[in-house]
C-alpha cells in the first residue's frame, strides 16, 4: 500500500560561472539581481543531483565545484558551479553578466 507523496527537496542557489569565472548567470528583477535556483532531493548526493538538474532544466553540461556556507543558520544553501562550454551560458541567458559589471554596481 504505497502512498503518493511528493519527494522532499532542498533548494540551492547557484553561482554558475563561465569563461574562467568572468561570467556569472544572474537574473535581473525589479528588486535587483537574483541567482538561479535548483531543487534536488533531500538527503542525496548534492553535486551529481545539481549537475543532473542543470542538464534537465537548462540543457547545460556543468561541473559542481563546491557548496559553501554564507553564515546564516537556516538560510539559503549556495553551490558554486561552472559551465563546461562557456558558449552555452550565452545560449541560456543572452544577457548574462560579466563579473566586471557586477563589481561596478
Amino acid at each position: 500500500m504505497a502512498t503518493s507523496q511528493q519527494e522532499a527537496t532542498d533548494a540551492w542557489r547557484i553561482l554558475l560561472f563561465g569563461r574562467n569565472g568572468t561570467e556569472l548567470l544572474v537574473f535581473r528583477t525589479a528588486s535587483g539581481f537574483r541567482l538561479p535556483e535548483l531543487r534536488i532531493p533531500c538527503q542525496q548526493r548534492i553535486a551529481p543531483n545539481l549537475n543532473a538538474e542543470a542538464s534537465r532544466l537548462w540543457t547545460l553540461q556543468v561541473v559542481s565545484v563546491f557548496p559553501f556556507d554564507v553564515g546564516t543558520a537556516g538560510g539559503p544553501k549556495y553551490h558554486l558551479m561552472e559551465v563546461l562550454n562557456s558558449d552555452d551560458l550565452a545560449r541560456l541567458a543572452p544577457d548574462f553578466l560579466r563579473i566586471s559589471v557586477l563589481e561596478e554596481t
